[in-house]
């Protein structure tokens, strides 16, 4: 039955055989005989009504499973006079399954002698309800009625039930719902690491909260909420956080939250998490968690400097469309399990400088999860000056800060192969923090690499720059842009290093390694325009190491552009080329333009098809030139390049040669240009290489340069053979 806005003269005694009854009334009296024998009555919610809290009419109904109180008064004595029987009238508490108190004085029944007879209670609901402050000691020493409690909300009561939130919630080991909504006194969360089977935690509107630490929460909670626009304006009696649709959509007070941290880090079964309106927010960790999903967008967290999102396997997408808002200063995520990251000294030591742009790590096996940063306004505000690490694998490297370096070669005739290198800093670490590097050097010496500010890994487990949907695509390419170090290796499906018709790629690049990616058959394949006149112009080292189907670096009919004031800026800061064991490649850059400047070292091992390095390219509507000068060029390495004919198929004019090391190269027959524009102070360039290949050597057009060379030669270069059987030569 129900009854609304009913005068008192108009209400009828209820029927025996009701089960539910709702009224509401305008602060009028309730009839004493209203309830005379209501034995089967379950459900009863009394609103606006006024009545005897000494001696309530319904104090009979002995089978009542529901009992809500809303705004409601008390007709009789005086709480202060309040003398409380514990016997038969009372008895209805025994069997209560839900207590639910809004906006009415509870000294009547929220006290430890009546709560003490709610023995099955399993859902206690207060809400704006006042008590006596000497009620308090007794009730917290007994607190045997928490022990049943499935659910407990306690919403915008005042100070004194801050006495009960300050203690540990102890015995409430079934306890699977809290809400604490709208205590705006609270500054501290009570410890509820001891309810063991909490799955629901609602902080909305706690605007007095200071922090929020996953130490003194369980690990069994799956749901949480912190809402800065207020409690829920309504809810349901369900196991789960407020839907948006009952959620307030302006903020209810002029009061902001100062909560300025919160850690849920560790609980692994969080999924549901609602999270908006905290402007004073500035740390966010929600590190291995389940979280499947985070909108920064929707939860206008306008101050906020750091997320942590390491060991969260199930992180589907984050959006973050403008990566002004929130203005990040750390940003970490990682979807590998802890083992995994464990193996690759993980970015526990990832540190944030407060002097320092900001910083991103990104270690992520979906590509999907990218699609959340789409850029909304130019790409060169939002990316300047910020440093990120984005993985896009299943493993982070192989070693803490590893990577390939190639061995001094010496003067004897042992090949040298790639060496692993481990940094002594942390793989994570930026350079920018290492002590003793400048930031104009950022290249380090020796071509060895380490991860710069802003730095992308690839390898398996991670994307395939081929197959990714256009969301993916340019996300990819606005990263590839401005990535200023790019390592690509372990990949079993991927066949390029780069995204074919997407313009503006590798602008920042500074170094690039590519290995062991057995399906990759061009490293850049940018045939259709993909090029810009700031493409490569950063480049300073490429590397590439074990490469089986590898057939060329750049392909054949890449484009490079001068700019507005006729300046090629392609490659004008590449000092290094390296590669080992590509036995397929053909060859590696081609190149129609006057100079490489900036080149000064080309190491090509143990690679059997190779014909040429620098074969003639497209000009876009330019004469190709009739030399090209390697004004820096100091170092040639070539070693078991049995096809090689020539390094550049172009008239090659090295003036700043110092050292040539060759072995097997038995089919090239020539040796670059160095007496044009060479110092007469300068030291003759050494060749070290068979006795028998100088000997082949040509050398027309060339004589001049002839007198410049010093051949060196092993000093058992050829061993002298034995003729008959060994056996015939005994000590």
């Amino acid at each position: 039955m129900t009854s609304e806005h009913l005068e008192t003269q108009t209400i009828q005694t209820i029927p025996e055989e009701a089960t539910s009854y709702f009224l509401t009334l305008q602060n009028s009296d309730l009839p004493n005989n209203l309830f005379p024998q209501s034995s089967q009555l379950r459900v009863l919610k009394l609103s606006s009504c006024a009545f005897s809290f000494t001696s309530p009419p319904f104090h009979w109904c002995d089978n009542m499973r529901f009992l809500c109180i809303d705004s409601c008064k008390d007709n009789g004595r005086s709480t202060d006079e309040l003398i409380v029987k514990q016997g038969e009238s009372w008895r209805f508490l025994r069997r209560l399954w839900v207590l639910d108190i809004r906006h009415t004085d509870g000294s009547w029944i929220l006290i430890p002698q009546m709560m003490e007879l709610m023995t099955e209670l399993r859902e206690l609901n207060i809400k704006a309800v006042g008590v006596s402050s000497w009620n308090w000691h007794m009730y917290l020493a007994k607190q045997k009625f928490l022990h049943n409690l499935h659910k407990f909300r306690i919403i915008e009561c005042p100070i004194q039930f801050m006495d009960l939130l300050r203690i540990p919630l102890i015995g409430m080991y079934r306890l699977e719902f809290l809400d604490l909504s709208g205590n705006k006194h609270m500054e501290v969360l009570p410890n509820l690491s001891t309810a063991s089977g909490l799955k629901v935690l609602i902080l909305d509107g706690c605007d007095g909260l200071r922090n929020v630490e996953s130490h003194a929460l369980p690990s069994s909670l799956e749901s949480f909420s912190f809402d800065g626009f207020g409690p829920a304006l309504k809810w349901k009696h369900l196991l789960e956080i407020p839907r948006k649709e009952a959620r307030p959509s302006v903020r209810i007070t002029q009061k902001t939250p100062i909560v300025s941290k919160i850690s849920l880090n560790g609980l692994a079964l969080l999924k549901n998490l609602f999270l908006r309106g905290l402007p004073n927010l500035l740390e966010l960790n929600l590190s291995e968690t389940a979280v499947q999903a985070v909108n920064l967008d929707d939860m206008q967290l306008r101050n906020l400097e750091r997320l942590s999102l390491l060991g969260c396997e199930m992180l589907q997408r984050v959006q973050w469309h403008d990566t002004r808002n929130p203005p990040l200063k750390v940003l970490q995520i990682d979807t590998r399990a802890k083992a995994t990251r464990s193996l690759d000294h993980d970015c526990q030591g990832f540190q944030m400088d407060n002097n320092s742009s900001p910083q991103a790590h990104i270690v992520v096996t979906d590509e999907r999860v990218l699609r959340g940063f789409m850029i909304t306004h130019p790409i060169s505000n939002v990316l300047q000056g910020q440093k990120f690490h984005l993985h896009l694998s299943s493993s982070v490297s192989n070693k803490q800060g590893s990577y390939y370096n190639q061995k001094e070669s010496s003067s004897s005739d042992e090949l040298s192969a790639p060496q692993v290198i481990e940094s002594p800093f942390s793989y994570l670490g930026l350079l920018s923090n290492i002590a003793g590097h400048d930031d104009n050097d950022r290249s380090v010496k020796g071509c060895a690499l380490l991860p710069l500010q802003c730095h992308i890994e690839i390898s398996e487990g991670g994307c395939n720059l081929e197959i990714a949907k256009d969301p993916d695509r340019q996300n990819i390419d606005m990263l590839l842009r401005y990535a200023e170090s790019l390592h690509v290796h372990d990949h079993s499906s991927i066949t390029t290093a780069s995204l074919d018709c997407i313009k503006g790629q590798f602008e920042k690049t500074q170094w690039c390694l590519v290995e062991r990616c057995p399906k990759m058959h061009t490293v850049f394949h940018i045939d259709k325009d993909g090029n810009t006149p700031q493409s490569f112009m950063s480049l300073q080292t490429f590397k590439a190491f074990q490469l089986l189907e590898v057939q060329c670096i750049w392909s054949r009919k890449v484009r490079f552009y001068e700019d507005s004031t006729n300046r090629l800026l392609a490659f004008k800061k590449l000092q290094c080329i390296n590669l080992y064991s590509c036995p397929r490649l053909k060859f590696i850059l081609p190149w129609s333009f006057a100079s490489l400047p900036g080149l000064e070292t080309i190491l090509v091992t143990y690679c059997g098809e190779l014909r040429e390095i620098f074969p003639k390219g497209e000009t876009h509507g330019r004469d190709r030139a009739t030399s090209i000068v390697f004004s820096s060029l100091k170092r040639i390495q070539l070693e078991e390049l049995p096809r090689l004919r020539q390094i550049c198929e172009t008239v090659m004019l090295a003036p700043a040669l110092e050292t040539v090391k060759l072995r097997g190269c038995w089919s090239l027959r020539r040796l670059p240009a160095i007496h044009t524009g060479r110092g007469n102070n300068k030291p003759l360039a050494v060749v070290d290489c068979e006795k028998d290949w100088w000997d082949m050597l040509r050398w027309d057009g060339l004589e001049e340069s002839r007198t410049l060379f010093v051949p060196r030669h092993s000093k058992y270069h050829k061993m002298r053979m034995l003729r008959g059987s060994p056996l015939r030569f005994g000590p």
